[in-house]
């Protein structure tokens, strides 16, 4: 287990970057992200970095499996959830992402972690 996990996590920053609250539906976050996708847009005159801030909160706020791991731990396992992460490896513990020790309890999978990293 990860023994560095910090007392207090941010586990509501994505929701308020898509102005939902945290029981939203999987549908008012889909609204809220085109809402807010279109308004921000790059090719419509938007801040880039904003759009970008607005997809990452879409991607993990949309998968519920993500959504699940962020509502526990926030944004400390981005590793985790990255899916540019290279070698799926967990950036906390470098086991395989999605059955890595840190978080086998939200994962649903029952992988061993590859301590090797």
């Amino acid at each position: 287990m990860c023994d560095s996990w910090p007392s207090q996590v941010d586990n509501e920053g994505f929701y308020k970057l898509l102005g939902v609250a945290k029981d939203a539906s999987d549908c008012d976050i889909k609204k809220a992200f085109r809402r807010l996708a279109v308004k921000h847009h790059p090719d419509k005159g938007g801040d880039p970095e904003e759009f970008k801030r607005i997809s990452r909160a879409y991607e993990v706020l949309a998968d519920a499996r993500k959504r699940a791991v962020y509502d526990e731990y926030g944004e400390e396992v981005r590793g985790w959830m990255d899916s540019s992460n290279p070698g799926g490896r967990c950036a906390t513990c470098g086991g395989r992402r999605g059955g890595c020790s840190c978080l086998s309890c939200c994962s649903g999978r029952d992988e061993e972690p590859n301590r090797s990293v």
